[in-house]
């Protein structure tokens, strides 16, 4: 018969295991958790995977069909009625005008020549290259630091630029530009050159 002293060593021994076999129980069931989970990631990404690869045939066949159309919509945008020209640089293009001209109360205005920067990340800006106003921040009656007020339309335009209909909200920003309401600008017309009729 052994020893209370050896017992009690063998004890602490068995103690030490006993811990080590629990430690050891525990990390194979987190482990076990861990598989199932990474399981479920993996499966859902593959369906990630499978709904992009999806939508990428769709986006690649629709582009290669309105490779076309953007191209014939550009010339007709550069042979629109009072653009001068069109640039591009990345996302973002510029229409210039001919001149703009207002009309209020009998008597006319010329405000001057426009870039209209439809940004298709950042969004419109109507920038005045040739300002006839008498405050250089003032782009237009209605338009400041190239920030145009377009009111409850600001939407319809971000519609279309979001939509790439970039002919239909050119003739609409030269309606804009062409368009002065004395209750919502931000001075008066007087303050741009007055012309003859």
């Amino acid at each position: 018969m052994a020893s209370d002293a050896a017992q009690a060593y063998a004890r602490a021994c068995v103690a030490q295991g006993e811990a080590e076999v629990e430690r050891l129980r525990a990390e194979v069931r987190a482990s076990a958790e861990r598989v199932t989970q990474l399981s479920a990631q993996l499966r859902a990404a593959s369906r990630a995977i499978h709904a992009a690869r999806t939508r990428l045939g769709a986006l690649e066949a629709l582009l290669a069909t309105e490779q076309a159309r953007f191209e014939q919509e550009f010339e007709q945008l550069a042979t629109f009625p009072k653009v001068r020209g069109v640039e591009m640089d990345g996302a973002l293009i510029r229409v210039l005008t001919d001149t703009i001209y207002l009309d209020h109360l009998g008597r006319r205005y010329r405000i001057g020549e426009f870039a209209l920067e439809l940004d298709l990340d950042r969004g419109i800006r109507t920038i005045n290259l040739s300002n006839t106003g008498q405050k250089s921040g003032w782009d237009h009656p209605h338009v400041q630091a190239g920030l145009p007020c377009l009111g409850n339309l600001r939407d319809g335009f971000e519609k279309l630029l979001g939509e790439y209909q970039v002919v239909p909200l050119v003739s609409m920003l030269i309606q804009f530009l062409e368009t002065f309401n004395p209750d919502t600008a931000y001075g008066p017309i007087d303050l741009w050159e007055k012309v003859a009729t």
